[in-house]
């Protein structure tokens, strides 16, 4: 989902773009007979930029770029001849940094768009350009605050220095402790003190040291409950106060002590009804209030009150308008002290809750003939803060 600048929600789903304007939804569909129409029902990104245009990334048929006064799409498509547009179809992030540079990571490579210029680039034939730029999955990108570029792949960590156009790889070398634990590399972020973690699955996590050079890894012990509780990383968020929080796929959600250097762990314990309610998880997201948010899947979402470390949920309910339309929850998206915006395998829902009595009103998607599909692919808050 993303809120654009002009108050809009948008939500990406695999039968459709929806647009929801807090009565109703317009839904934007492929039309074959129509050139300017969505290029795909699948959307798998959707992202609005600095200048306040709107981009819709989909499965296997490219960008989107959406005129709002045509209410038309322009199609950036991959070009097997034309060497300095989109290298790959299938669109997986989009990223814009400080310099106001589009970058589209896909299925098959990088490339990126200057906003003001209109002007594409791409690494598809850069012999300095690693492979997993060229061609490979890019699943992650981050700017880092010393101004790096970073993209998390299917072949390790890439830094990006844009000034020189070198780039710099960091894989896994079995014979190397010091080197990144595992290749696949899915989620990417600082700390306060500007280190950057990286999320990787099955390795855990992984702590560049300064000299930028090695890494520090974070890695599951089975008979140490101090350290992280799995090596399947999906999600590295730091709230306000600086805390780090861990999102794995299968043991739960951790957080890091930073004084004693240790994990706390918060896993589903079957006789205590106010622990975690999943410990597949799939997001987590601090709001305005400093409430933190948890979606899993199949427990629904989960609220945490940290003065108590208990979690209160919130799942689907039958019949019952005010619970949750499906507890598979995909992402979470925290609009304003009221709102909440909650991604779920059932649609994506805007919900109105009390803090104090926790009650949902939902707006939920329509049957698949009027409102699009109840499967949303991508959750994203607008305006270069995404989920």
């Amino acid at each position: 989902m993303a809120q654009d600048s002009h108050g809009f929600l948008w939500f990406g789903t695999e039968d459709g773009l929806n647009r929801y304007d807090g009565y109703e939804f317009k839904v934007y569909k492929h039309d074959p007979d129509n050139p300017s129409s969505l290029g795909n029902n699948a959307i798998t990104a959707l992202y609005e930029d600095s200048l306040g245009m709107l981009w819709v990334g989909t499965e296997a048929y490219g960008l989107d770029r959406f005129d709002r006064e045509k209410e038309q799409f322009m199609h950036y498509r991959s070009s097997p001849v034309y060497d300095a547009g989109l290298s790959h179809d299938n669109i997986l992030v989009l990223y814009e940094d400080t310099r106001g540079v589009l970058w589209v990571g896909t299925e098959g490579g990088l490339s990126g768009i200057d906003l003001k210029q209109q002007r594409w680039s791409s690494f598809r034939h850069d012999l300095n350009a690693p492979e997993a730029i060229q061609r490979g999955v890019i699943y992650s990108i981050y700017e880092s605050k010393a101004g790096w570029l970073w993209f998390g792949t299917n072949d390790g960590l890439i830094r990006y220095d844009r000034g020189a156009n070198t780039f710099t790889a960091y894989r896994n070398n079995p014979d190397d402790p010091t080197s990144l634990s595992s290749n696949g590399v899915l989620s990417i972020t600082e700390d306060v003190a500007s280190a950057l973690w990286v999320g990787t699955y099955g390795g855990g996590i992984n702590i560049l040291d300064s000299d930028g050079k090695r890494f520090t890894r974070l890695q599951s012990q089975r008979d140490d409950p101090t350290t992280v509780s799995s090596n399947n990383v999906l999600a590295i968020h730091v709230d306000r106060s600086g805390t780090v929080w861990v999102a794995t796929s299968d043991r739960g959600v951790n957080r890091f002590d930073s004084e004693r250097k240790q994990f706390v762990r918060y896993a589903r314990e079957a006789d205590d009804p106010s622990s975690l309610s999943s410990e597949n998880l799939r997001s987590i997201y601090q709001d305005k209030t400093g409430i933190l948010w948890i979606g899993t899947f199949g427990g629904g979402v989960n609220k945490l009150d940290r003065a108590t470390t208990r979690f209160a949920h919130y799942r689907s309910k039958t019949g019952e308008r005010t619970g949750l339309s499906n507890s598979l929850v995909l992402a979470v998206y925290v609009e304003s002290k009221e709102i909440v915006g909650i991604g779920t395998e059932d649609g994506l829902e805007s919900h109105l809750i009390s803090f104090s009595c926790a009650v949902f009103k939902s707006h939920r998607s329509r049957p698949r003939s009027e409102n699009s599909s109840s499967i949303l692919l991508q959750t994203t808050e607008a305006s270069r803060k995404t989920l």
